[in-house]
């Protein structure tokens, strides 16, 4: 199938065999807002590009774009905790909400394991009270241990902070700062998944874990979630264009708050003497809050049949109204 993108915005034509006479594709295009007065502008640059090879987002490493829809919309945040009017606070709630979803977190100030009586164990200590923090990786659970000499990774985040093989190694060390509120740390032997906003690597364990379904212990199926590229508690179930987004907790002034938008785009596919229009849907929404942007991936799947000799099109263009 040959196919064409006639709109300014980074987009590309997928598929993949699915016997000897169909086959499955799927248009793929990232459209790059500026964020106006709680409203969003088409950027006049686009550096969210479709690609079938991995590269380097403005949110990190991303990986190759598939044509298999995904399980859900992945929702990604680069940014960072901040408080209310800049007051130093010793803990703050940040949340993403979308639609109906929302996905929260809570930051911590600076804490630290200390004894609570002695032969009683460990509890943190008072948060030191901060007026903002960085949503990465190194402020999440995880780390490094090392065992009878030798080191050993989180599979999911070798980078946090958190991690302990005993009670001795925890004493006057570091709690992680950023928490999931469903499951906070109580003791320094809890092992909670990281709290993380960014691109979750296809090998990650709770990426894995949210793909599978199991019965009676066994597998019983891979489903699409694998294809999401969000953190699994990130991946929204829709989008649709109005749906609010709002972000608490992500900048000093306030909530940054705006609505989803008409995509203005239409995959127009050509069987044939026969032609269709159709609006792709939302299946990505990523806010970059220290560039003021976001960025929105949309996806028109489709599947059709192999004739020979017979024109086969698909052309993105961008839709009026």
């Amino acid at each position: 199938m040959d196919s064409e993108n006639r709109t300014p915005f980074p987009a590309m034509l997928l598929s993949t065999v699915i016997d000897e006479t169909r086959m499955a594709a799927a248009m793929v295009a990232r459209v790059t807002y500026e964020v106006r007065s709680g409203g969003l502008v088409p950027s006049d640059e686009q550096p969210w590009i479709v690609s079938i090879e991995p590269w380097d987002s403005p949110l990190g490493p991303f990986e190759a774009d598939q044509p298999y829809r995904k399980g859900g919309v992945d929702v990604f945040v680069a940014g960072a905790a901040c408080t209310p009017g800049r007051r130093a606070e010793p803990r703050l709630e940040v949340s993403v909400a979308l639609g109906d979803f929302r996905c929260s977190a809570i930051v911590f100030g600076t804490r630290i394991w200390r004894e609570n009586r002695p032969g009683r164990g460990l509890v943190p200590s008072e948060p030191v009270p901060f007026v903002s923090l960085p949503l990465t990786a190194e402020h999440a659970f995880g780390g490094q241990i090392t065992v009878d000499g030798l080191v050993s990774a989180h599979p999911d985040n070798p980078k946090g902070m958190g991690l302990y093989v005993d009670e001795a190694s925890a004493l006057h060390q570091p709690l992680p700062r950023i928490e999931d509120p469903r499951s906070l740390i109580g003791t320094w032997a809890d092992r909670p998944d990281p709290v993380l906003f960014g691109v979750c690597p296809l090998q990650s364990g709770q990426r894995l874990r949210s793909a599978v379904e199991v019965v009676d212990g066994r597998l019983d199926r891979v489903t699409s979630r694998l294809f999401n590229a969000a953190y699994p508690r990130m991946v929204a179930p829709k989008a649709e264009p109005g749906d609010a987004v709002v972000l608490t907790g992500f900048a000093h002034e306030g909530p940054i708050q705006f609505k989803i938008p008409r995509p203005h785009l239409a995959v127009r596919i050509t069987l044939g003497d026969t032609t269709i229009e159709r609006v792709p849907t939302v299946e990505e929404v990523g806010i970059d809050v220290p560039a003021s942007r976001v960025f929105i991936g949309y996806r028109y799947p489709f599947r059709y049949k192999v004739v020979p000799h017979q024109r086969r099109t698909c052309t993105l263009v961008c839709k009026e109204g």
